[in-house]
């Protein structure tokens, strides 16, 4: 699903970002998704993070808090730790598994 159903245009890392998904108009904010990247990869800062690993979590994180009515949550969780298989180094899958399972346990007790 992240192909096929998430369009977005990033302009800078500070400024939110206009998904389209399924004719549904929205803004992401960006700096929350930051932040809970932040609060949940515990002792790493957003710089220490490989760059593909931290895009998979952006974008698996935006699916979770943002998407979770059209994508289920173990379908993003699944399918951020296969890409992380396939582009990312050994280590990344279970670094990005824990990080998202933190991220939606914090965010579905709210």
């Amino acid at each position: 699903t992240f192909a096929s159903t998430t369009h977005a245009i990033v302009r800078n890392g500070l400024e939110p970002v206009f998904c389209d998904i399924n004719e549904r108009d929205f803004t992401i904010d960006v700096n929350k998704i930051e932040e809970l990247i932040t609060k949940h990869a515990l002792n790493w800062s957003l710089d220490r993070i490989a760059k593909v690993d931290l895009a998979i979590l952006k974008l698996a994180i935006c699916e979770v808090v943002y998407m979770n009515d059209e994508v289920p949550v173990k379908v993003s969780i699944n399918e951020a730790v296969d890409l992380a298989k396939l582009y990312c180094d050994d280590k990344s899958p279970k670094f990005i598994n824990g990080i998202l399972g933190s991220v939606v346990n914090d965010t579905q007790k709210q």
